[in-house]
């Protein structure tokens, strides 16, 4: 159980920080870019292993982190693509 609380933190903190190096936001694509990491995170995990109770390893990490960034990079293009 304490393998899904890590990986959902990871993603949350990975979010932030994606949110926090941008120069313009609000607090709505804050939100958004937090719950997107968080699902991310959680997708990556899964793709992953199979189960989200078999332990934390790097292979596990990695591929959450990688799902975040990407999912948090495409969130970004929409909403350019969105604002013009």
């Amino acid at each position: 159980m304490a393998n899904f609380f890590i990986i959902l933190l990871l993603g949350g903190a990975v979010a932030w920080i994606f949110t926090a190096r941008t120069s313009q936001f609000t607090s709505g694509d804050a939100l958004a870019n937090i719950l997107t990491g968080l699902a991310a995170s959680m997708t990556g995990a899964a793709i992953s292993q199979p189960t989200l109770y078999a332990g934390l390893n790097g292979q596990t990490f990695a591929y959450s982190v990688s799902a975040t960034l990407i999912a948090l990079g495409g969130l970004e293009l929409i909403r350019d693509r969105v604002r013009r």
